[in-house]
Parts: C-alpha cells; structure tokens; sequence
C-alpha cells in the first residue's frame, strides 16, 4: 500500500514506527506552523439581530470636517 511523505510523517509521530523525529530531516529542519487564535470572546454568539438592536440604540457621533 503506497502511502505518501507527509502520511509517512503522520504515521511516525502517533509511534506506529520505530523511527523517532530526530531521523527524519525534514521534520528537525523545520518550525512547526502557529495555529490561528481562537474568535474573540466579544464575537461569539452574536447574532444580526443583536447587532442591529445595538446600532439601533447607540447611534455613532457625528464626525467633523478636518478641511
């Protein structure tokens, strides 16, 4: 069963071989990727409504002419 580089890594890091990372080059070479953050806690569960009941009862200040 042909299996693919990056399965081949997969398969070494859940120990399935007997190879630890320390032998495969391109796993020591590399910083492993940041994960995105998770949504702000202000963002969840807001619905449309809820934004539109907000806008509705705090208008926004009137802006200025800077010319």
């Amino acid at each position: 069963m042909p299996v693919g580089i990056r399965t081949c890594y997969t398969y070494i890091d859940k120990g399935f071989a007997g190879v630890s990372n320390i032998d495969l080059p391109r796993k020591v070479r590399y910083k492993p990727r940041k994960r995105k953050k998770e949504p702000g806690r202000d963002r969840v569960d807001r619905t449309v409504a809820a934004v539109c009941s907000h806008v509705d009862t705090h208008p926004r200040p009137a802006r200025s002419s800077a010319c």
